[in-house]
């Protein structure tokens, strides 16, 4: 009895030194819109959000907004990333009013899916 008092009150002393931090971002801490319809964590630790405005990366400092497509051009509009997934080989899926995506961590750019008949 006495062991479970003792790791009882070693646990509610660990959890009361936790401080816990939140931090809210906007349009104004780098955003690109205040909008964010999905959130999702990389393979190289990277926080992503889909916004009514584009795809933008988190590093914990910066973010960093992805409009433009493989060829070359941006997408025009606003591009409304609706949900993501990351793949198990790391790669990050997107879909959007646009399309469903593919982001290129080489050339940081978004390479269209291509619609295949089902036979």
């Amino acid at each position: 009895m006495l062991v479970y008092a003792i790791v009882f009150l070693l646990n509610v002393y660990a959890a009361k030194g936790q401080l816990h931090v939140f931090t809210n971002f906007d349009n104004t801490s780098g955003l690109s819109n205040n909008t964010v319809f999905c959130v999702v964590q990389g393979k190289k630790g990277f926080i992503w959000f889909g916004t009514a405005d584009g795809l933008n990366r988190f590093d914990g400092k910066n973010f960093k907004v992805f409009r433009n497509i493989s060829n070359g051009k941006r997408i025009t509009g606003p591009l409304y990333v609706w949900e993501m997934i990351v793949h198990s080989n790391g790669s990050l899926w997107l879909s959007t009013n646009k399309g469903v995506f593919v982001f290129d961590d080489t050339t940081e750019q978004l390479l269209p899916v291509k619609k295949h008949r089902m036979a």
